[in-house]
């Protein structure tokens, strides 16, 4: 199986994937500018999986082992969330690997909204972690920002407008019930200390939401 797609000068490896045996799906991305590896996370497949234990610990190290290969060449790493696939905490990279953040100029999710419970908890922890292993400079916590929170009709006004027959009722309480999610979530944006983008030696955190870079 081929690894690597090529478009003239840009190419685009792929490093792991679920169909590989372990949860990930990550790739490095090379042009004659930029080096970035995207999304370096591997998880054990879930229970249902038909393999071992054993045999699917095995697999996200070498899941791992590769993903660390890679981010000596990058540059730049992209985090697009934070489910355990798709990062991984510097407390988990194995002993012996690559630290993949060394160095690297870090582009994040954004940890502070517009983002689950779940995630908003991971995010802190991965951000603590690299602050301390890295000397980050400054403070990491800031106050909480006030935050615009738009309309699902601003924002989904086809899909909000549109009739839905017999399922009206029903997506009128889907609504409803999002509405009052994305409130919770709000308040948890709005009242909780903010992590601030940060420098530690050759390198730094980018939040990227909604930004675009040109290299």
């Amino acid at each position: 199986m081929k690894n690597v797609i090529k478009k003239g000068n840009i190419r685009v490896h792929l490093i792991w994937f679920d169909s590989l045996g372990a949860k990930s799906s990550s790739i490095f991305v090379e042009t004659p500018d930029i080096k970035l590896l995207v999304d370096p996370g591997a998880a054990a497949m879930q229970p249902t999986y038909p393999l071992s234990l054993e045999e699917k610990e095995r697999l996200k190290l070498k899941a791992l082992q590769k993903i660390s290969q890679y981010s000596e060449k990058a540059r730049i790493i992209f985090i697009s969330h934070y489910h355990n696939d798709h990062y991984t905490l510097a407390s988990k990279i194995p002993e012996g690997f690559n630290y993949f953040y060394k160095n690297k100029i870090i582009w994040l999710k954004n940890p502070n909204k517009f983002i689950n419970h779940t995630q908003w908890k991971r995010a802190r922890k991965f951000c603590e972690e690299i602050y301390n292993n890295l000397q980050g400079e400054g403070k990491l916590y800031i106050r909480p920002h006030k935050i615009k929170v738009p309309s699902l009709e601003e924002e989904l006004p086809f899909a909000t407008s549109k009739d839905y027959g017999d399922y009206q009722e029903r997506k009128k309480e889907l609504l409803e019930k999002g509405r009052k999610r994305l409130s919770k979530l709000k308040e948890l944006w709005e009242n909780k200390r903010w992590v601030r983008e940060f420098r530690f030696k050759k390198g730094r955190t980018i939040f990227v939401d909604s930004k675009q870079f040109s290299i």
